[in-house]
């Protein structure tokens, strides 16, 4: 009998993958709160749980948020990404880098599978061609459903040279059967 993975599972071979807990109960409130209710300063909490619970990582690591559609940003008034992982760096004493661009502000919220994985392939851009080969580079979102976006970024990162990477976000969609 042989096994196979899924592309993403596959192209996430050798990425450090880390998150905190699944989407619900307290922590599924704090990020909606913050990301529907517009409670702004929910990410101060958020990003002290990343920093408390989170691996710790050479302090010559890079950290990368995930580029937040400019359609949510404008609509909010701040990249909630943004916000999180700048302080989470402030924390943790880290650098971040924004590293990423988006092309196009496709929502994601409600789409399938399939869609997520069409709209992630062509979604973000680099600001850098090369990049550090013994660098690590901590890509972050805030919540994880079928990880096509990060798949993406990290395709992109790896295209440049990046060979140590780690996936990290703050909540997983509960899977669907």
């Amino acid at each position: 009998m042989t096994s196979q993975q899924c592309n993403s599972c596959t192209s996430l071979t050798g990425v450090q993958q880390f998150v905190l807990a699944e989407r619900h109960g307290v922590l599924e409130r704090l990020i909606d709160e913050y990301k529907f209710a517009y409670t702004r300063e929910a990410y101060r909490t958020i990003a002290r749980l990343f920093a408390h619970y989170a691996p710790h990582f050479p302090t010559s690591a890079q950290i990368i948020p995930l580029p937040t559609s400019t359609t949510h940003i404008r609509r909010r008034g701040f990249d909630h990404t943004q916000d999180i992982t700048s302080r989470f760096s402030k924390e943790r004493s880290l650098q971040q880098v924004r590293l990423l661009e988006r092309r196009h502000n496709h929502s994601q919220v409600g789409a399938s599978v399939l869609e997520r994985q069409q709209q992630a392939d062509t979604a973000f851009t680099l600001k850098q061609q090369s990049l550090n080969p013994d660098r690590l580079y901590v890509l972050c979102d805030d919540i994880v459903t079928t990880g096509a976006s990060m798949v993406a970024a990290i395709s992109l990162l790896r295209s440049a040279g990046a060979q140590n990477i780690v996936a990290m976000a703050l909540l997983q969609q509960p899977w669907k059967n």
